[in-house]
């Protein structure tokens, strides 16, 4: 929770060696394995996860990014076998978009994120963004400008980045990447049902594993302000540059936190 991840996978590991390690622990040394690139490790974690049965709804989602990762096999298969309807299934149908246009599946990736009819907002904007920074990494531009629909300042923001042919971050095209965006989706979903400690965890662990998203830093910045740590959550929201489409969203949740820690003098710098 505080944000030490060396500290953190250490403590996950002794407590491992001692057969006292929870579920969400295990899914910090999963964290661990993606981010080291150990498939072989992150397969194993993965069977232990669903094993667990606790988080085993994300298992498909993992087995999917980290076959994309190990180029062992077709990373969409494990996708298939979530049933329509489970808890996994929103999670798994937003992943499946973006593996598609991570494995150069473009045309099917856009009309998957189409398909999503998610209500605007931050979420939907987020995943737009990412699929449009993807797509204009693989070299079609006018597919990830066409993506970027709606008039919320981070779509303004992403789309005037590309008509200017600047880079837009934010694209996620590594198991890394697409496990973080799972964990953050999880950790804002946790925070909903007030369950911000466990919610925190996830939001820290998606840092760790893509600490250039600002997402992972955003959904962290909140959790930490909600349980009156407003000096992380100051560090945490510091973590989102200038020129991201989120920035706005990081500016009013500094200005928020200063006001509230009696220094709102600071925001106007």
């Amino acid at each position: 929770m505080a944000g030490d991840m060396a500290l953190a996978v250490r403590s996950a590991r002794a407590l491992d060696a001692q057969h006292s390690l929870p579920p969400d622990g295990t899914l910090l040394l999963l964290a661990d394995a993606v981010d080291a690139r150990d498939w072989k490790q992150a397969r194993s974690l993965t069977d232990r996860i669903a094993a667990e049965k606790l988080f085993a709804f994300m298992v498909p989602i993992m087995r999917a990014w980290i076959a994309y990762g190990a180029h062992d096999g077709d990373p969409l298969a494990p996708l298939q076998t979530v049933p329509v309807g489970s808890i996994g299934a929103s999670y798994a149908d937003e992943h499946n978009a973006l593996l598609l246009i991570a494995t150069g599946k473009e045309t099917a990736g856009v009309a998957a994120i189409g398909a999503l009819q998610l209500p605007e907002g931050a979420r939907s904007a987020r995943l737009r963004i990412a699929a449009a920074a993807e797509l204009d990494r693989r070299h079609k531009h006018d597919a990830a400008l066409a993506m970027l629909t709606g008039d919320s300042p981070p779509i303004r923001i992403a789309r005037a980045t590309l008509e200017a042919h600047r880079k837009l971050p934010g694209a996620i095209d590594t198991p890394a990447a697409g496990i973080a965006e799972l964990y953050v989706r999880i950790a804002a979903d946790l925070n909903k049902q007030q369950t911000a400690p466990l919610a925190l965890g996830f939001a820290r662990m998606a840092t760790m594993l893509a600490p250039d998203a600002s997402e992972g830093w955003l959904v962290t910045a909140t959790l930490l302000s909600l349980s009156g740590a407003n000096d992380a959550a100051l560090e945490a929201v510091g973590h989102v540059p200038p020129d991201d489409p989120f920035a706005g969203g990081a500016r009013d949740t500094r200005l928020t936190l200063l006001v509230r820690a009696g220094h709102a003098e600071d925001g106007e710098e």
